[in-house]
């Protein structure tokens, strides 16, 4: 199986402590490479290329009952490291990711003809989320406001606009609702791949700033602007605008011909 840098760069998005719903780890499979920290996920299809055409390195291949593994994100961060970024023999821009021996032990192998590269690992123990499970269907009804945590979008972009069309860095977002899981993809036509991110939004009620809710914030609030107007020589405008404040601090509206106590 061949990965490349953005099979491996999922490792970005890894968790970096071990709960019940992420691993330090990414998750490689027949079909993509994925990772998540229990926020944010990250899924990449596998390069299309052929595996024939991949120098031969000593490496090997992986069992033909191989389905998936878990490979630690420091091991796949070390082997992103190798790969070479050549630009006229563009299969060496790749990583052989094989079987080492046993059914639990892997190894991945960068070369650029010069120099060979191993990264030995063993499989991460745990089971990988099923981010199926929360991938919204096509069917449901799509939305257009949504809250996202802006560090966490950042975070989830970069690796999608690294691996997108450098032409055009285009990234596609589709939103369903707004207590849904956001999609965000990215294609990279030169390589064949597909990268897919998920996020989860924020509550609206939450991430909209709250308002005043307190005589003494509503006070602070208008306190400037009743400033400006008591300098006014118009005591006819003073007198409107305190009574507006005082109508607002006691939740109702201030009639104009209604008597005020302003001490």
């Amino acid at each position: 199986m061949l990965l490349n840098k953005f099979s491996l760069a999922v490792a970005s998005i890894a968790s970096k402590e071990e709960s019940r719903y992420s691993l330090p780890a990414i998750h490689v499979t027949k079909a993509h490479t994925e990772a998540t920290n229990g926020h944010i996920a990250l899924r990449v299809t596998h390069p299309a290329q052929n595996l024939e055409n991949y120098p031969e390195v000593g490496q090997k291949p992986l069992a033909e009952d191989f389905t998936e593994t878990l490979v630690s994100a420091d091991d796949a961060k070390s082997a992103l490291k190798n790969v070479p970024q050549e630009k006229s023999l563009t299969m060496l821009n790749h990583a052989h990711f094989g079987q080492n021996g046993t059914p639990d032990s892997f190894e991945i192998v960068t070369s650029d003809l010069s120099q060979v590269k191993r990264i030995n690992c063993q499989k991460v123990e745990g089971k990988f989320p099923d981010i199926n499970l929360v991938i919204p269907s096509a069917s449901q009804r799509r939305a257009v406001t949504v809250a996202l945590n802006a560090k966490s979008l950042i975070e989830l972009l970069k690796p999608l606009c690294a691996m997108s069309d450098e032409h055009n860095h285009c990234v596609e977002f589709t939103v369903y609702s707004p207590n849904t899981v956001v999609k965000i993809e990215s294609r990279n036509i030169a390589t064949g791949q597909n990268g897919m991110g998920l996020i989860m939004p924020l509550n609206l009620g939450e991430a909209k700033r709250s308002q005043p809710d307190s005589k003494s914030e509503l006070f602070d609030k208008m306190r400037t602007h009743l400033y400006q107007t008591m300098k006014s020589d118009d005591l006819t405008l003073v007198k409107a605008r305190t009574q507006e404040l005082l109508g607002a601090i006691n939740g109702k509206p201030v009639e104009a011909d209604e008597e005020q106590n302003l001490d």
